[in-house]
């Protein structure tokens, strides 16, 4: 087996003129292609990772304002409630208010019926004490006597009352 040595030129001129077309029209539109691809995919990562760091954000900024709507709304109530208890205290003092009005008045209208009935029956005693007076005392006694005890009659009337 010998080596030809103008055949191995060839092949060694055709390998290399194989490897440089290869090289130059094959091999660095590859890797082009490829470069393109990992910048593609490393620009894809970086735009992935802002996009998580900004929902991330987001759900961090919807947290605290949840947190924030409970907090208003949990004083919102708390006012609402204290407004409430406030206007049912109201309420309840203007109704004993009224009421302590009523019975005073109630009170006041019963006492003038009391006086004013007094003063009937007051008036009526009288009458009858004069009458039954001035029966007794024309049948037994002298107009001086009968006038005196007139007056201690009307006297123990006025102190008499009902």
């Amino acid at each position: 087996m010998e080596i030809n040595l103008q055949q191995f030129l060839l092949q060694v001129v055709n390998f290399a003129v194989i490897f440089l077309v290869l090289a130059k029209f094959v091999y660095r539109p590859i890797l082009k292609i490829l470069d393109e691809r990992a910048n593609k995919i490393n620009e894809g990562l970086i735009a992935a990772e802002k996009s998580l760091d900004s929902q991330i954000r987001i759900e961090e900024t919807k947290k605290k304002e949840l947190i924030k709507a409970q907090k208003e709304a949990a004083l919102i109530l708390e006012e609402a409630t204290s407004k409430a208890e406030t206007m049912a205290k109201d309420i309840v003092d203007q109704a004993k208010t009224e009421a302590q009005k009523a019975v005073q008045n109630e009170e006041k209208q019963l006492m003038n019926r009391l006086e004013k009935e007094e003063k009937r029956l007051k008036g009526e005693i009288a009458g009858l004490v004069i009458a039954s007076t001035k029966s007794l005392l024309q049948t037994s006694l002298t107009p001086a006597i009968q006038k005196e005890i007139i007056k201690k009659q009307i006297n123990d009337l006025k102190k008499v009352k009902i």
